[in-house]
């Protein structure tokens, strides 16, 4: 917490925290609010998107919002949108 703090606007502390608060606290509230505010300041990042799709497939068991997350990714970074396609095929 103390990371976000210090420096607000990186996105690795609050994915980090969506991590813990997702897998080992079982906290959803604060896991989604820690990702989506790693993607708010990473927007272009689509490393952030892919953790936030993960914790969803893995620790809610929800692969209709894992995609959404997914279909956010693929329009946030063009980049990466034919990767990330191939890797949404995993969330059936």
């Amino acid at each position: 917490k103390y990371a976000g703090i210090v420096d607000p606007m990186r996105a690795v502390a609050f994915g980090n925290l969506g991590n813990l608060y997702g897998y080992d606290i079982k906290n959803q509230a604060q896991a989604e609010a820690n990702y989506s505010r790693a993607i708010k300041n990473e927007p272009a990042v689509a490393y952030w998107y892919v953790q936030f799709a993960e914790y969803y497939r893995d620790v809610i068991k929800d692969n209709t919002k894992a995609r959404v997350i997914l279909d956010q990714a693929i329009s946030a970074v063009p980049a990466e949108a034919d990767e990330l396609r191939k890797y949404k095929e995993n969330f059936r």
